[in-house]
């Protein structure tokens, strides 16, 4: 099968497809061909339910069963993103996984250190009673994109607020009756108490699943938010409803707590369920050595987290969590220094405790406040905004707008001070949005008034000074609850770089062909990023901050260049320099070696660019004498040329010389020293300068 012509029949409410290939094809399928196999979606309900997943992690967030396949090569195709929000199609990295099962050994134990006060189960040691194995399932990312008869899921990561919709390709036909989901902090979360009660009595649930019984402790004193409970050293806070939390086993889970002790250096139960037993539990204790904060899993399953919790007077949060193979554990928004261990819960169905666990005693000393329960492993980014930067948030079902930041995106650096702002703002069912307001560095600039549209996407354009901005969006709904968007950032600079060549410019007194020239500038931006130089036709990048290079002359007619800037703007600018020589030297003539008293010539072959200048009078410098020179033009160029006799040595060394040449301007150019090899001639009795033989 080619795979776009295979045909798709929905049944069971759209929830089932069956895929067929195509017999008969012309422009469409005129005859069904054999059944390729069917999917059925079982991550949702309906294809109209949205699924609620928790944030800041990965998740599987849609998933089918495959039945009746011959194995289909590359089968699972392309995925198809849309926010919901502003019907754009997203990019989103995902991957396939199936639903796999695995044998995980668990140890058996007596029940020798059951019942014992909390002070002694540390020092009890259970017999093993051996071990027996347990099936569980996880998901396991896929290899290949072949088709198989399992259970196949997308993942992928799950952010704050998402709203998306997916559409999968399977065995090339994009299957349109697809699903849907949302993230919320709200998600699996069975209990939480606000502890904001007046009075003893009934510790009120504010998912309204299961309420708690107070058991005498002192209520109504100043709390993270709101009010708190004070729970002394005897006391045991039991919250429950006539049914327990339904958590058993290796269920994920999650308990989040606010605390502040009153003492230290005893060994407490902060808040969990289980058993009487040390190997039932699940819950969160503090260590009597150091004060030391532990994950408690019972006995075996127990590990220290590296992190001290005194009596400081300071409200704490604290976090321990479980995804069915690891213990998670958190402090003030952060993960202690021990976390991730891998232990194996084996805990009853059972209450949810607070201030102590059960009948183990040990109950905690001290305040606690916004209590949160879920029934799956909450994420980092989820932790982060329970502990707000240290005052917590509490349980609502009354949501401000969502607002979403399509565009510009954050750090955005623009060339143009035209600033198109794209940006929506979205409520829950029954209420509207009221107004959208747009600010501008903290100032607002722009509000948008609407009282019908639970959703609605605002394009603002704006004029912007240069330099650097932030923007926010806020939005108030009908219940006058207020959203506060994300504070992003942008740059503006239009301003191309500044470009300033100090050399060469103009005349340059001097310059011997095949010998370099120095090149000196400066380039000022904001946001400098490149720099390079165009000469006889060759491009030469160079560090803008250098200020300085060299460059070979060849010839003397290459007297141009140009230099280009760029910034991470895009700006360009770019400046092209001429420039002359009142003397450029093509070639120098004489002798390297002589002997003193010879006549020997010298000759000077140049080229002077500027037409306006004229030679007024050359001499040969010579070992400290001037020597008067003459000169004769041959088409472009000056040919100057000395005779003189080499004056004496006493014995060979070498007499430096050089050209002096002076400018109808007045200027007067030396040219570059060279040195001749001059030899003395010996006479004599032939004794002194000659070798006998």
């Amino acid at each position: 099968s080619f795979g776009f012509d295979n045909k798709l029949y929905y049944e069971n409410n759209d929830m089932k497809v069956e895929i067929k290939d195509c017999s008969l094809w012309l422009f469409t399928c005129l005859i069904d061909g054999e059944t390729l196999g069917t999917a059925e979606l079982k991550s949702h309900s309906s294809v109209d339910e949205i699924v609620r997943y928790g944030y800041g992690a990965e998740e599987t967030v849609m998933y089918y069963d495959f039945e009746g396949w011959d194995l289909y090569e590359n089968g699972l195709g392309e995925v198809i993103f849309t926010d919901e929000r502003t019907g754009k199609i997203i990019e989103k990295d995902y991957y396939f996984v199936e639903w796999i099962s695995y044998q995980v050994e668990i140890t058996d134990y007596d029940n020798s250190c059951a019942g014992l006060p909390q002070e002694e189960l540390s020092k009890c040691t259970p017999n093993i009673l051996g071990t027996h194995m347990e099936t569980r399932w996880r998901w396991e990312r896929l290899k290949t994109k072949d088709i198989k008869n399992t259970r196949i899921g997308i993942k992928t990561y799950v952010g704050k607020n998402d709203y998306i919709d997916a559409v999968w390709t399977i065995a090339g036909k994009e299957i349109t009756k697809h699903a849907s989901w949302t993230a919320g902090l709200n998600v699996g979360l069975d209990i939480y108490y606000k502890l904001d009660e007046e009075v003893n009595g009934t510790v009120i649930d504010s998912t309204d699943n299961n309420n708690g019984t107070n058991d005498g402790v002192i209520v109504n004193v100043t709390g993270i938010i709101g009010t708190a409970y004070d729970i002394e050293q005897d006391d045991s806070l039991e919250v429950h409803s006539n049914t327990n939390t339904g958590i058993t086993g290796t269920d994920a889970r999650s308990l989040s707590v606010w605390i502040k002790r009153e003492s230290d250096g005893a060994i407490v139960q902060i808040a969990g369920g289980g058993v009487a037993n040390a190997f039932e539990l699940f819950g969160m204790g503090i260590q009597t050595a150091g004060n030391e904060m532990y994950f408690q899993g019972g006995g075996a399953a127990d590990y220290n987290t590296g992190q001290a919790i005194t009596a400081d007077a300071t409200w704490h949060h604290v976090v321990v969590a479980y995804d069915g193979a690891k213990g998670y554990t958190y402090f003030d928004g952060n993960p202690t220094p021990t976390t991730a261990q891998t232990i194996a819960l084996i805990t009853p169905d059972d209450k949810l405790w607070v201030g102590g666990i059960g009948s183990l005693g040990s109950e905690f000393d001290g305040f606690i406040d916004e209590v949160g329960f879920w029934s799956r492993n909450i994420s980092q980014a989820e932790i982060t905004d329970l502990y707000n930067g240290g005052t917590g948030i509490t349980f609502t079902t009354e949501f401000p707008p969502i607002i979403t930041l399509n565009s510009p995106v954050d750090f955005f650096n623009s060339s143009s001070q035209t600033i198109i702002f794209n940006y929506t703002a979205t409520v829950g069912v029954g209420k509207n949005i009221t107004n959208v307001t747009l600010f501008i560095d903290g100032i607002e600039n722009i509000t948008t008034i609407n009282n019908t549209d639970n959703n609605i996407t605002i394009t603002t354009e704006l004029n912007l000074s240069e330099g650097n901005h932030t923007w926010n969006v806020t939005s108030s709904d009908s219940s006058d609850l207020v959203g506060t968007s994300e504070t992003r950032n942008l740059t503006i600079d239009s301003v191309s770089p500044l470009i300033n060549i100090t050399f060469p410019t103009g005349q340059v007194d001097y310059q011997i062909v095949n010998t370099n020239l120095t090149l000196n500038w400066t380039v000022s931006d904001l946001n400098l990023d490149s720099c390079l130089y165009d000469y006889n036709t060759t491009n030469i990048s160079i560090t803008c901050a250098d200020n300085t290079t060299q460059f070979n002359v060849t010839i003397v007619n290459n007297r141009n260049l140009t230099f280009y800037a760029n910034d991470t703007f895009g700006n360009e600018n770019s400046t092209t320099i001429n420039w002359g020589y009142k003397i450029f030297q093509n070639s120098l003539d004489f002798n390297s070696e002589t002997i003193e008293g010879n006549l020997e010539e010298f000759t000077l072959n140049i080229t002077i660019t500027n037409s306006s200048l004229q030679i007024s009078t050359v001499n040969l410098f010579y070992n400290g004498t001037d020597n008067f020179g003459s000169f004769t033009s041959v088409g472009d160029e000056e040919i100057l040329t000395e005779s003189i006799n080499i004056p004496s040595v006493t014995a060979e060394r070498n007499l430096t010389f050089l050209w002096i040449v002076t400018l109808s301007d007045g200027s007067i150019i030396n040219t570059t020293s060279n040195n001749q090899s001059v030899s003395n001639i010996g006479i004599d009795n032939c004794t002194s300068n000659t070798n006998l033989i």
